[in-house]
């Protein structure tokens, strides 16, 4: 597997999974079922927390259209691919997607951004914890 700089490289022993967002084509399914590919769809009116959870949980990359995904840091959920492709196209949609996979990511903390001409991988927002300490007057 090459070496990758971004996000914890789950080993290639470790198989991918998605969660799919409601707002997913239902194609998508379908491409990974074809695929043997582990995915789990989302239960309807599933609030982001709630797919964040199971994300973390069961160690599943959200794919979503949602862009409110793009904000999580790390460990709120375990990995995001934001679809940023025409709603209209399933096929530019699994085209796209089978080009990630043959790249076999394997990203954990990480952000995919799966757009029409190019897709972007970074990685998910650390969280700042506010310093809490008192500063003493001197």
């Amino acid at each position: 597997m090459r070496a990758r700089s971004l996000g914890t490289i789950m080993s290639s022993s470790t198989p991918i999974q998605f969660l799919l967002d409601e707002n997913v084509r239902i194609e998508l399914a379908e491409f990974l079922t074809g695929r043997d590919i582990n995915f789990k769809n989302a239960k309807k009116s599933s609030t982001d927390k709630t797919l964040a959870k199971i994300s973390i949980a069961e160690e599943r990359i959200v794919v979503t259209n949602d862009s409110d995904f793009s904000e999580m840091c790390r460990g709120d959920v375990f990995g995001v691919i934001l679809l940023r492709l025409p709603q209209k196209d399933p096929d530019l949609l699994l085209k796209k997607f089978s080009a990630m996979l043959d790249d076999e990511p394997r990203y954990s903390d990480s952000l995919v951004i799966l757009g029409p001409k190019k897709r972007s991988v970074s990685l998910l927002h650390i969280r700042l914890r506010p310093n809490h300490e008192t500063v003493g007057n001197s």
